[in-house]
Parts: structure tokens; sequence; C-alpha cells
């Protein structure tokens, strides 16, 4: 009798220990009793690299632009634009920013402007520096966004006038953040 009832004990409680350990498999929400720490670097490192640009290509002429995205740091582009005369000429390029991230993502560019703020606008006398990003998108998780950058010339000028621009793209999702 005392081992049919040890018996009988011992499989109660593997049975309930086998239950619980089932609905843990199973489960997909995870309650937290106390604190839990997730480390920004942690935060980094899981989104870091995966917002970028993915692509660039042609809106306005292409004899009148060259454009490449930074093969080291992919948060960053660069673009020349040739052959501008006229006061109010344009040239526009299409860069394509990829979300290969799991979480949505709010992007923005930066374009700095201005002669004293201005290190990645070789000749700001001549361009004015433009995107159609406004103060940032949500960009869906496995999602593309399409921006254009518009370069115009400001002032007339007897001959052509080149220059050459820089742009870095900020992406953030939560507390992580991933460009430079």
């Amino acid at each position: 009798m005392k081992k049919r009832k040890l018996a009988l004990v011992s499989f109660l409680a593997a049975a309930a220990l086998t239950c619980g350990i089932g609905y843990a498999a199973v489960s997909d929400t995870l309650d937290i009793q106390g604190t839990a720490t997730v480390k920004q670097s942690d935060l980094d490192n899981s989104f870091a690299d995966k917002v970028y640009f993915s692509a660039v290509e042609q809106t306005t002429d292409a004899t009148k632009w060259t454009a490449s995205i930074n093969q080291d740091n992919n948060n960053k582009a660069s673009f020349s634009i040739y052959s501008l005369v006229h006061k109010n000429d344009t040239q526009s390029i299409k860069y394509t920013i990829k979300n290969d991230s799991v979480h949505d993502a709010t992007v923005s560019l930066t374009i700095p402007e201005g002669e004293a703020h201005n290190p990645q606008n070789n000749n700001p006398t001549y361009f004015e520096v433009s995107h159609d990003l406004g103060d940032g998108k949500t960009l869906i998780a496995g999602g593309t966004l399409d921006v254009t950058v518009t370069v115009k010339l400001i002032q007339d000028t007897t001959t052509t006038v080149s220059g050459s621009f820089g742009i870095e793209m900020v992406a953030t999702a939560g507390n992580a953040v991933s460009g430079n």
C-alpha cells in the first residue's frame, strides 16, 4: 500500500512537471515578476546594420550625376552632380532604404546645410539639397522605403558647376539606433 501511494504521488508530481514544461514550450508570453535588464549594446547589436541604403537609381539624366552607397557603412551615401548651369536647375537621385530587422523603424536623413556646418556639400554657395522624407517616416519591419534627394542650383552661373554631397540615414526602433 505504501509503495502504491508513493508511486501515485510520484506519477502526479511527474505529470504536473510535464504539464508545466509543456505549457512553457508552447506559450509565447513571458511574464517576469521582478526586474529584467537589457543593455543598450544588446539592442544596438540586434538592430545595427539591419536598416540601410539598399539601392540607388536614376530619376533624372544619369550623365549629370553619380551616386554610391558607402560599402563600409551602408547608412551613408554620397553623390556628385555635374552640368547644372541655370538658376533653379535640379538633379534628383532616388535611394531605397530597406528594413531587414524584426522591428518597425523611424527613418530620417541628415544632409547638413550652410557653409559652416556643411563638410559634406563641397559647394554650398551654389547648391541647396533637399529630400522628400520630411522629419522622418516609419518603415515597417521587412519593408522598403524610397526617398528622393534633390539638388537645386540656387544662383546663375556663366559656367557649369559641380558639387559632391554626402547624406546619412538614421533609423530608430525603440531605444536602438542604427547609423553614425
